[in-house]
């Protein structure tokens, strides 16, 4: 069923929303605030869309893959979100800026790379996070990642972090690891990414190490 430009489900529920109009042109807007029943913004729904700023409801679970492909969209709102996974090139081409909702915990392959998540040079990954794919970030103008303790402890969330700051030659990057909200350990990318620790594991175990070390003193390992 459609109406109004918006794709329901058996179940009375918005799957999808589109603002063309004629031509295949996108409507242009200053401010939109997407459906509050909106669950899941599908492939293609947002492409080449225009509009100042853009409110994505609290309903909206699932953004996927290229679901914004190259959007102008000055800026996204996810204020009280409950968004859980942002699909492979969900953001492709799109520079919004914008902070991800500490709700998600997945974020595919190349999926918020184009976006502006940066603020003061420091890029902060959503404390449910269990799943960054390949180039999801980039990190050419991020001098500190933060994250929580249950992020950058998962093996495959920081190959994938170490793996994205090789490929872009970044020196003097910080990982920045908190616990409860409260920083406990600050480790620079160089350690992360000794020959030592090429081993899968070794690295989230090095940093592990430190986020339990007994005298809850910030760490800075520079030489290991």
């Amino acid at each position: 069923m459609a109406n109004d430009g918006c794709y329901f489900n058996e179940y009375g529920k918005v799957l999808r929303a589109y603002y063309w109009r004629g031509n295949d042109k996108p409507i242009m807007m200053d401010v939109v605030h997407l459906q509050k029943e909106i669950v899941v913004i599908y492939p293609g729904a947002m492409e080449k869309f225009e509009c100042r700023m853009l409110f994505v409801p609290p309903s909206v679970n699932a953004i996927a893959a290229r679901a914004f492909d190259h959007a102008q969209i000055g800026e996204i709102d996810f204020t009280g979100s409950n968004l859980i996974s942002i699909e492979c090139q969900a953001f492709i081409g799109c520079k919004a800026k914008t902070a991800l909702p500490d709700s998600v915990r997945y974020i595919g392959d190349e999926a918020v790379r184009d976006l502006d998540l940066v603020k003061y040079g420091k890029l902060k990954l959503p404390s449910a996070l269990r799943h960054i794919g390949k180039k999801a970030f980039n990190l050419g103008n991020v001098d500190e990642i933060q994250a929580d303790e249950a992020v950058v402890t998962q093996d495959s969330n920081l190959d994938a972090l170490i793996s994205m700051s090789e490929d872009e030659g970044k020196d003097g990057l910080i990982l920045s690891v908190s616990r409860d909200g409260k920083e406990v350990c600050r480790v620079p990318f160089e350690f992360l990414k000794s020959s030592k620790l090429k081993k899968k594991g070794e690295a989230t175990s090095a940093i592990k190490d430190y986020i339990d070390c007994e005298y809850g003193v910030i760490a800075q390992p520079l030489d290991i």
